[in-house]
C-alpha cells in the first residue's frame, strides 16, 4: 500500500488513479504503525524474559556475592541512568545515519543530471537523445552507505554491556539493562506513533483542506507538513524498529557472557571493590 503512489507516478497513470493510491498509502502508513506497535510489545516481553534469565543465571552461581539488587546502591543507580540515556544516543546516531545516506543519494542524483542534461527529458526529446537514469548507482550508494553508517550504532549495542559487565560488574550491568529496556520501550512507542502521524500530516492536509493557498508550497502549514513527513518516515521505519533490536541485543549479549562477567573479580568487575 505504501508503494502504490510511487508506482503509479512512475508508470504515469491517470490523476484519478494516483489520487486513489494516495488513500491506500494513507491507510498503509497507519497499518504499518499498528504492526510496529505489536512488534514493540513482543520485543519488550522478550527483553524482560532475557533479563530474567540473566538474573537467574547470576543467582545460580556460587561465585556471585549478591542475592539481589538494592535500588539505592550508588553503582546500580548510576548505571540505571546511563542505561536510560543509551537509547537516546542510539536514536540520534541512527537518525544521523539516515540523513547522511539521503545526502549521498542526492549528490549521486545531482551528479547524474550534471553529466546528462537530457536525463528524464520530456517526450519531445527523441529516443536517441533521451538518457535513462543509472538506477543501479543510486541503489549501490544507498546499500553501501547504510551498511557503513550502522557500524557505530552496532558497536554501541555490542560493546556497552561487555564494557559495563567486565569493568564495573553485575550490579552495574543489571542497572544499565533495566534503564535501557525502560527507555527503549517508551522511545520506540512514541517514535513509531509520532512518526506515523507526522508522515500522514501532508496527506491529511492535501485531502481534507479545501483551501488551495494552504496546499501551496509557500504555505507555512504545508511546509511544516513536508518537514513532518521527512522526519516521520525515519522515525517510524528506522529508529522505532531499531530500538527493538537494541534492547534484545543487549540482553542477549549479557546473558551469553554472564559466566565471563562472573569470573572477573567474582562478578564485581575490574574496578569493583
Amino acid at each position: 500500500r505504501k508503494s502504490f503512489p510511487g508506482i503509479a507516478e512512475m508508470a504515469k497513470l491517470d490523476a484519478t488513479i494516483r489520487q486513489k493510491t494516495r488513500v491506500l498509502n494513507f491507510s498503509g502508513v497507519s497499518f504499518a504503525a499498528i504492526g510496529k506497535g505489536h512488534a514493540i510489545g513482543s520485543a519488550s516481553l522478550v527483553s524482560v524474559a532475557l533479563l530474567g534469565a540473566f538474573l537467574s543465571r547470576v543467582r545460580l552461581s556460587n561465585m556471585i556475592y549478591i542475592s539481589g539488587v538494592n535500588t539505592l546502591d550508588p553503582l546500580f543507580f548510576t548505571f540505571l541512568i546511563i542505561g536510560g540515556m543509551l537509547p537516546f544516543a542510539f536514536s540520534a546516531m541512527v537518525m544521523g545515519s539516515v540523513a547522511a545516506t539521503v545526502m549521498d543519494i542526492v549528490s549521486e542524483v545531482k551528479f547524474q543530471f550534471e553529466r546528462n542534461p537530457n536525463l528524464c527529458a520530456e517526450s519531445h526529446i527523441s529516443s536517441f537523445e533521451r538518457v535513462k537514469p543509472d538506477y543501479l548507482a543510486c541503489v549501490l550508494v544507498a546499500t553501501r552507505k547504510s551498511l557503513q553508517e550502522m557500524i557505530a550504532p552496532t558497536l554501541l549495542v555490542v560493546l556497552s554491556p561487555l564494557i559495563c559487565g567486565l569493568f564495573f560488574g553485575i550490579i552495574a550491568l543489571t542497572g544499565m539493562l533495566i534503564g535501557c529496556i525502560l527507555s527503549c520501550i517508551q522511545l520506540s512507542l512514541s517514535m513509531t506513533n509520532a512518526g506515523g502521524a507526522w508522515a500522514n500530516s501532508k496527506k491529511f492536509i492535501e485531502r481534507a483542506t479545501g483551501d488551495d493557498a494552504i496546499k501551496s508550497g509557500s504555505s507555512n502549514v504545508y511546509v511544516a507538513s513536508l518537514v513532518g513527513d521527512s522526519v516521520g518516515d525515519p522515525l517510524k521505519d528506522t529508529v522505532g524498529p531499531a530500538l527493538n533490536v537494541m534492547m534484545r541485543g543487549m540482553t542477549v549479549i549479557s546473558l551469553v557472557f554472564a559466566d565471563v562477567f562472573l569470573g572477573v573479580n567474582q562478578g564485581r568487575g575490574v574496578y569493583g571493590a
